[in-house]
């Protein structure tokens, strides 16, 4: 009857500790979802566990090999502002490293005694020689991350629960820590992206500008020079002394002249295309004014200009960067659009540029597209690269039957 009671407690008393450690799991899990970054989830992680453990010092220990740094990434309590310290594995980073790395599958309390890990950590810490550490594995799939190191000036003893506990919030503080280092490497990813589209761009305008100055130097300036001769050649002809040659060769020349008019024009036309001087000479609102008109009388669909002149002028990266997207817009709008009315906008709202094509046609299916990016058109691509080489961001507005709407969005 005695043992029957005597496994009775006991069991009830490992139902209770297990209901604390699942109530402490719970609460440390709620902390983190509420945090704004995988920073903040981690730090928030280390300092609970800390607090249920009755440690009052922990830190994170992460071996960075291709560095050659140990990296102390996170402490509490946290110093203010005070960044993830990085020591060359030299005398304490290597002495650190080797404890981490030796220590990888090892859950332990360690009694430090003459340690020279605890002699280098407390030096790193600023904190007086301890009575004993807790060394928990981080893990990252079947390898190691690093180690959660927790700290004690009264040697506690942990039980069995405590340390499965301890175990379970460095899985999660792992994985709070795995998602920081992928948060920084998307981020590092996109400013290289950005930086690439920014500069092939650059490249870009740099060449349409090179193109346009040799047709206006090279080819143009000889048409307009051709087409003087033509003229000068037709008014030198002698007197109609016999009518009927002269009549022929004056109309060929007319013809030849009529012919190299419409070339010009031609090649006006591609050098506006490939460099308007009106959006280098007189700044992004004349040259959407400009555009609009001709795009106007190109296509026969009414263009409603609500354009504001933006002062001071923005950088010309920015002033081509959004003439471009009006241009593939409009193009879009031209090709597919099936539209009678488009209205361009470009204002200055509270510091930032916001520029608006607007169309009234057939729209598009555009959540299908986003949900399959091998349906969005080079276009649409290469518009919203434009928009996020700047530093802005371009969304799309549609529905089949409402037409659609490009909004481009930068700082001032």
């Amino acid at each position: 009857m005695k043992s029957r009671t005597k496994a009775a407690k006991s069991a009830r008393q490992n139902l209770e500790k297990r209901a604390v450690q699942v109530e402490a799991l719970n609460e440390i899990l709620q902390s983190t979802l509420g945090a704004q970054s995988a920073e903040a989830s981690a730090q928030i992680v280390l300092e609970r566990l800390a607090d249920l453990l009755q440690y009052p010092h922990a830190c994170v220990l992460v071996p960075d090999l291709m560095r050659r740094e140990l990296v102390i990434l996170l402490r509490s309590p946290m110093p203010e502002r005070a960044p993830a310290r990085r020591l060359p594995l030299d005398s304490a980073g290597r002495v650190l490293a080797e404890f981490v790395l030796r220590r990888a599958n090892q859950t332990e309390v360690i009694i430090p005694e003459d340690s020279k890990f605890a002699e280098a950590l407390c030096a790193e810490l600023n904190l007086e020689r301890t009575s004993s550490f807790l060394n928990i594995p981080l893990r990252r799939g079947e390898g190691q991350m690093g180690s959660l190191i927790l700290i004690t000036e009264a040697p506690p003893e942990p039980d069995d629960a405590q340390l499965e506990m301890a175990r379970q919030v460095a899985d999660i503080l792992a994985v709070a820590l795995e998602q920081g280092e992928l948060r920084q490497v998307l981020h590092t990813t996109r400013e290289r992206l950005q930086f690439l589209a920014h500069r092939q761009s650059e490249l870009i305008e740099s060449e349409r500008r090179q193109m346009t100055r040799d047709l206006h130097d090279m080819v143009g300036q000889n048409l307009t020079a051709l087409n003087i001769n033509l003229h000068a050649i037709a008014n030198q002809l002698p007197p109609e002394a016999v009518p009927q040659a002269s009549h022929s060769l004056r109309a060929r020349i007319e013809e030849s002249s009529s012919l190299l008019e419409e070339v010009v024009q031609r090649i006006r036309s591609m050098m506006a295309e490939l460099r308007p001087s009106v959006l280098d000479d007189f700044g992004l609102a004349a040259a959407l004014r400009w555009y609009g008109i001709q795009f106007s009388k190109r296509t026969e669909i009414s263009v409603i200009l609500e354009i504001q002149d933006i002062q001071p002028r923005l950088q010309q990266s920015v002033e081509t960067a959004l003439f471009r997207i009006t241009q593939e817009a409009l193009t879009n709008v031209a090709k597919h659009a099936h539209a009678k009315n488009v209205t361009l906008r470009l204002e200055e709202n509270k510091q930032r540029i916001v520029l608006v094509i607007h169309d009234d046609g057939v729209g598009f299916d555009f959540p299908s597209m986003r949900r399959d990016p091998s349906k969005n058109g080079i276009g649409l691509v290469d518009m919203r690269e434009r928009a996020e080489a700047i530093g802005g961001r371009l969304w799309v507005e549609c529905a089949i039957g409402k037409g659609t709407r490009v909004t481009v969005e930068i700082a001032r």
